[in-house]
């Protein structure tokens, strides 16, 4: 069957009409649906106007497979195929048989098609596009039922999935090319960014559906960590970040080593691709005698091209386990390790207690805390909050939401498992990887920073709507590896927990600034809580690899004499962004990546230790801040269960 379908259409109409379909992305659908108004049923056996089939073959037989068995229906009917077509390089009427095609392709080896056609199928399939089918693929049977994709949406793309509808519906509709098609297609890469490709409907509808298809991972051309101008420029500064990170500042040394060679891959391939192409060209006008060699020389080119790409895929490989390698830049922190914070300012009088009760003395008195049970249904860290300690969390959430509400904040519950895009954008599949959960092809957030940070991955930002604020209230999970022994009485460290989280997006220029107000509300809360509370910055060897600097705020925990830190704000500059591929135009036009950054605004369970433990009263009952009792149903005092 593929044979003869070989003959109705020459290899110059496949090349002509593939280019048509690189320029258009919308060509094949138009062409398409004028062709099926005009054929005949399968079933009508009145002879067919020869010529009217004009699609390329792989993508024509790839369409009509929505129909199964319509091409073989046509052949057992014994219908009249055409009998000349016209060809490029032939008097037009001639009749082209399948003698001569078949003839022709033995002469040249069908080099044309390899050299030029897998080029711009290459070009075609880098910049998302559904693999254009060839001749090839229908004679082996690669080619499989193309069906409409339904894929949910990437997160903050259902305006945009309905926009590149609208303007595929004008497509269709003035028959003119898509504006910006390819390049949006090539460009629209990385964590949830989707990538825009054209598939036919069945074959009733007529219709070219575009979709926008998840990416599942981020593009390494397109989704840099860090600013590689920067590095390029001052690798210095990257040496001196990985010192004061207490990290190794040969792995600057290594991301600059496999940038020189990913680009001059880059380079070499598009170079061979190019002179592939040349001579996939020349052989069309080259005299008889003269065509033998150049399929020979087309033919190694083809090798050296397969070569070259073999080449730059391992060069990505490299460039991009080398880029995941370097954290972010650090800005302003101290140096050093974990104990070389500097504390900023103390806030508030410690309480006097004689002998304070802990806060799991307090929270089984009052009836708030059940770890016991909570370790029976679940295991260790575990927990159940019951009576006033469920109030208390709720009473907590209402006040976080009403605060961020009046401060401007968008309040937000996010999905609490993410795809692995959004974990590794925001880099808690680095340092941090032994401490996710994962479920399935998913993973289970250990704070909103994840899914909130992924939000808007993948879209271009008005620069006049920045900052961007929201305030997420989700559980967070955290396996604690490392942490054994640490913590293990109450709820202090636990596996579940839930936690009121600020995020933002603003243009790089105001990030610092941005970061001191995260830190003033996060102290508005402390204050209004009534907890005596100090302000740390962390030291750079305490950083998460996503944060260029961090501000802690530690409440003071009266039954052990220590700090305990409550909340905290990173500023992660550009990192993030540029690996979930978020951008703000701004008035020049020119697209840049923006500012992120997070705060805490309550995690539920240590709010609620500081609280019990700062506000404990003789007999084990709890005085109730001023601001949270709006929340709690006007009560002063929380009273012990026995009482």
């Amino acid at each position: 069957m593929h044979a003869e379908a070989d003959a109705r259409v020459p290899d110059g109409e496949d090349h002509r009409r593939a280019d048509d379909c690189r320029r258009n992305p919308c060509a094949p659908a138009q062409q398409w649906q004028a062709d099926e108004e005009q054929r005949p049923d399968p079933d009508d056996h009145t002879e067919r106007v020869p010529g009217r089939e004009r699609l390329p073959l792989g993508v024509r037989d790839g369409m009509r497979q929505h129909r199964p068995g319509a091409v073989d229906q046509r052949l057992d009917h014994g219908r009249q195929q055409p009998a000349a077509l016209d060809r490029d390089d032939e008097p037009r009427g001639q009749p082209w048989s399948v003698a001569q095609q078949q003839e022709q392709r033995e002469q040249e080896g069908d080099d044309a098609e390899d050299g030029g056609m897998q080029h711009r199928r290459h070009d075609l399939e880098q910049a998302g596009h559904a693999r254009v089918p060839v001749r090839e693929d229908v004679e082996a049977g690669r080619y499989p039922q193309v069906e409409p994709v339904q894929r949910t949406p990437a997160v903050g793309h259902r305006d945009e999935q309905q926009r590149e509808r609208d303007r595929e519906q004008q497509c269709r509709e003035t028959g003119q090319h898509q504006p910006g098609g390819e390049a949006r297609s090539a460009s629209r890469t990385g964590v949830g960014a989707g990538v825009v490709r054209t598939v036919p409907r069945t074959a009733s509808s007529l219709t070219a559906h575009l979709v926008v298809m998840p990416a599942g991972n981020l593009d390494s051309r397109d989704a840099p960590v860090i600013d590689l101008r920067l590095l390029r420029d001052d690798p210095e500064q990257f040496r001196a970040s990985q010192l004061d990170r207490g990290d190794d500042p040969a792995a600057v040394d290594r991301l600059l080593g496999a940038d020189q060679g990913r680009r001059a891959a880059v380079a070499r391939a598009d170079d061979l691709r190019s002179e592939a192409n040349q001579a996939s060209k020349a052989i069309r006008s080259a005299p008889p005698d003269q065509r033998q060699a150049m399929v020979e020389r087309a033919r190694l080119r083809k090798r050296d091209v397969q070569e070259a790409e073999s080449a730059l895929a391992a060069s990505e490989a490299e460039w991009r386990a080398a880029h995941l390698a370097v954290p972010n830049l650090v800005q302003g922190a101290p140096p050093g390790g974990e104990q070389d914070y500097v504390v900023l300012r103390e806030v508030g009088d410690k309480p006097a207690i004689d002998a304070p009760l802990d806060h799991l003395d307090l929270g089984t008195l009052l009836g708030a805390i059940d770890v016991e049970r909570g370790a029976k249904v679940s295991g260790a860290r575990f927990y159940y909050l019951t009576g006033v300690g469920a109030l208390l969390e709720l009473a907590l959430l209402n006040l976080a939401m009403a605060r961020a509400v009046e401060a401007g904040f968008v309040p937000v519950i996010p999905p609490a498992l993410v795809l692995p895009p959004a974990m590794e954008g925001t880099g808690f599949l680095g340092a941090h990887a032994a401490e996710v959960y994962q479920v399935d092809d998913h993973y289970l957030v250990g704070t909103s920073e994840v899914p909130m940070a992924a939000y808007h991955s993948g879209e271009i930002l008005d620069a006049g709507t920045l900052p961007r604020r929201y305030v997420a209230f989700s559980p967070c999970f955290r396996r604690e590896a490392g942490s054994y022994g640490k913590d293990t009485r109450g709820i202090i460290r636990v596996h579940q927990f839930d936690k009121v989280e600020m995020f933002s997006f603003c243009p790089p220029d105001q990030a610092a600034d941005e970061h001191e107000r995260l830190l003033a509300w996060e102290e508005q809360m402390l204050a209004e809580l009534e907890l005596p509370y100090r302000v740390i910055d962390v030291a750079a060897g305490d950083l998460g690899s996503s944060a260029a600097r961090k501000f802690d705020c530690e409440a003071w925990l009266p039954s052990q004499g220590r700090w305990l830190e409550l909340t905290s704000t990173s500023n992660c500059t550009t990192f993030q962004a540029r690996r979930l591929g978020i951008r703000m135009r701004d008035a020049d036009g020119s697209p840049e990546p923006v500012a992120t950054l997070n705060g805490t605004l309550v995690a539920m369970a240590r709010t609620i230790v500081a609280l019990l433990e700062n506000h404990q009263q003789p007999g084990g009952a709890v005085a109730v801040p001023t601001a949270l009792r709006p929340y709690l149903g006007g009560r002063e005092v929380l009273l012990s269960a026995t009482a």
